[in-house]
């Protein structure tokens, strides 16, 4: 298995272990994946060796690059950045790497 980020920073996978009921087979990567990171997982049959297999024996199909949903949640809190006044408005700019929540803030929450 070969897993790739945009990033371009390393994923090495250290372990692979099946779930012959669930039909799944969790990887363990080299490191935590970053909660907006894009990623992506190929798969080439081993020369020798066991690979993924049914109960067969059937080996699984080589593939490349498909697309991994990335569930890591985002534990990033919003960090003030700037704040600026004119009149009666004061506006406040925070750094998130995602978007504020406007549902959670109503009237003068806070």
């Amino acid at each position: 298995f070969t897993v790739s980020s945009t990033t371009g920073t390393a994923i090495t996978v250290s372990s692979a272990v099946v779930n012959a009921t669930l039909k799944t087979v969790t990887l363990t990567l080299s490191r935590a994946v970053a909660n907006a990171e894009v990623l992506s997982v190929s798969y080439a049959k081993p020369a020798t060796g066991n690979g993924v297999q049914d109960a067969a024996g059937n080996a699984a199909e080589n593939f490349s690059d498909q697309a991994i949903s990335n569930n890591t949640p985002d534990t990033t809190a919003p960090v003030i950045h700037t704040a600026t006044v004119t009149g009666d408005e004061l506006v406040l700019t925070y750094t998130e790497a995602n978007t504020l929540d406007a549902a959670a803030l109503t009237g003068n929450a806070g």
